[in-house]
C-alpha cells in the first residue's frame, strides 16, 4: 500500500479544481493525504474502504456546501448527499483526529 501511495504522488495525476485522477480532492487539503486517501481507496481500491463519519474522523470544520464560484452546484452538499451535516457545529468532544 505504501508503494502505491508513493506511486501515487510520484505519477502526479493531480488536477486543479478537480483533484488526484480529475475526481478525488477538490477540497481543502485534497492535494495532501485527506485527497490522496480518497481516490486510493474510492478509485484505485474501492474493495478495501470503508467511509468514516466526515465529522467525527479527522474533521475539517469544512462547508459541507459548495459556494456559489465553485465550479459544482451551488448549495450542493460536497459528499453527493442530498442532506449534510455541518461539520462546523459538531462537539469538539465528539472529534477523533
Amino acid at each position: 500500500v505504501f508503494e502505491e501511495y508513493i506511486d501515487i504522488v510520484l505519477e502526479g495525476d493531480y488536477r486543479e479544481g478537480q483533484g488526484w485522477g480529475g475526481r478525488y480532492g477538490y477540497f481543502f487539503g485534497g492535494m495532501q493525504i485527506q485527497g490522496i486517501c480518497a481516490y486510493f481507496y474510492g478509485e484505485r481500491h474501492p474493495e478495501m474502504g470503508i467511509e468514516l463519519d466526515r465529522c467525527r474522523i479527522n474533521s475539517m470544520v469544512d462547508n459541507p456546501l459548495f459556494k456559489q464560484d465553485d465550479r459544482k452546484k451551488p448549495g450542493q452538499c460536497r459528499d453527493g448527499r442530498s442532506n449534510c451535516e455541518d461539520c462546523r457545529t459538531t462537539e469538539i468532544s465528539d472529534i477523533f483526529s
